[in-house]
């Protein structure tokens, strides 16, 4: 797991809840000079970025663009899971390349803490096996408290299915803030296909405030849905 800093609450509470569905969690705490283009992911079952936007320029190139696009690891392309990029909410970010390499035209907004943002959740999806669990659509509550929360601006384009947006009295009602890419989906900007699974969670950073019930339950279905077989997991008789 890809971190700011590995003693940051969203840090230290998504490790925790991970940890909670039964994963063994290894942090990798950079900066905004660190090169983790070397970080070998080898052996993993996944990538998780939970970092803020002010200091990802060389963390989203390496994490993303090589870790899951590309064969970042003697055992190929990274299932990926991270948090709202916007490549404009700082300099020194390759923009379109980065927003391109998780599937958006543009960015996931970051928007301020108010009201309910970062806490509340509106599932419009429960079809896919992510948001199945729930069992019907609706506005959930799955942090404790209220944070930095990320969608995708109205009328953007972003790849993969959305699964629920923010919820009604937010500034990014309405906007995507869960999606499920899958493997081979292409991406926008041109940067190629997904190497393999991708999940982006626009409230993932504001795990500062800790997980709900609900928010663990869904962060296990995310990786669990990331890491299962393309066609599913065969259960015995």
């Amino acid at each position: 797991m890809f971190t700011d800093d590995t003693a940051h609450n969203a840090a230290v509470n998504t490790k925790a809840a991970l940890e909670g569905c039964g994963h063994t969690v290894t942090q990798v705490g950079v900066d905004t000079s660190a090169d983790v283009s070397g970080t070998d992911v080898s052996g993993y079952d996944a990538v998780v970025v939970v970092r803020c936007l002010d200091d990802l320029a060389g963390t989203i190139e390496a994490a993303v663009n090589q870790k899951w696009i590309t064969s970042g690891a003697s055992d190929g392309p990274k299932p990926l899971l991270m948090a709202e990029i916007d490549p404009n909410h700082s300099t020194g970010i390759n923009a379109s390349a980065m927003a391109a390499a998780v599937g958006f035209a543009d960015r996931i907004r970051f928007e301020q803490n108010s009201g309910t943002k970062g806490r509340d959740l509106n599932v419009t999806d429960v079809s896919h096996p992510i948001t199945a669990f729930l069992g019907s659509t609706g506005t959930y509550q799955v942090m404790v408290g209220t944070n930095w929360v990320g969608t995708v601006p109205s009328g953007d384009a972003y790849a993969g299915t959305s699964l629920a947006v923010g919820p009604a009295g937010d500034t990014g009602a309405g906007e995507v803030q869960l999606t499920a890419v899958e493997t081979g989906t292409t991406l926008i900007g041109g940067v190629g296909t997904a190497g393999a699974r991708g999940v982006l969670w626009g409230n993932l950073y504001a795990g500062q405030t800790d997980y709900s019930a609900t928010g663990k339950t869904l962060l296990c279905s995310i990786i669990t849905w990331l890491t299962a077989p393309a066609g599913g997991w065969l259960l015995g008789a």
